[in-house]
């Protein structure tokens, strides 16, 4: 009888989240979040528009990160194909530089283009850039500014697979 309570005590502290306030729910571990995860867990929190066919072009994102643990960085296209063969990957010319700084501090830096890898998702299908984990890297609850640039593109998967959507967001935990 003891155990069923405590186990009953404990489930009801881990359902109301043992009275945390907003500040300090959207900072704890994200293994909290198995059981009820927030509603806007999951969503794009970076969803620009960018062209991948120019060398040299920029975009500027500010973005700011609600929760911590592991996010993905990476790119949807308008006509990107469900199964796309490996083949393919080693023929990908297009290289991105990200730099993500707090205010004027450069603190995380990635450039892309050894290891991607395709996926298909809700949001659309595309090729997933990097991931970071924000214990490591990105502040929660800031204005984060990316700046973004292309070093070497890819015009022909551009006109096959049409325009670009680069987007952030967090990955699951798993």
């Amino acid at each position: 009888m003891n155990k069923l309570l405590l186990f009953f005590c404990t489930f009801i502290a881990l359902l109301l989240g043992c009275n945390l306030d907003k500040s300090q729910e959207m900072h704890s571990s994200s293994s909290r979040y198995i059981i009820f995860p927030p509603s806007d867990l999951y969503d794009l929190i970076v969803n620009e528009k960018i062209l991948i066919g120019e060398v040299g072009y920029r975009k500027v994102i500010d973005f700011t990160i609600k929760y911590t643990g592991l996010y993905s960085m990476g790119i949807i296209f308008d006509r990107f194909p469900l199964k796309y063969q490996k083949s393919q990957h080693n023929q990908l010319l297009l290289r991105l530089k990200l730099d993500f700084f707090d205010e004027d501090s450069l603190i995380f830096s990635k450039e892309t283009g050894d290891s991607i890898l395709d996926f298909a998702s809700k949001q659309g299908n595309g090729l997933w850039l990097a991931k970071f984990n924000t214990a490591n890297t990105i502040p929660i609850n800031k204005t984060i500014r990316c700046k973004l640039e292309v070093l070497s593109s890819d015009q022909s998967f551009t006109e096959q697979y049409g325009d670009s959507i680069f987007f952030i967001k967090k990955a699951s935990e798993k």
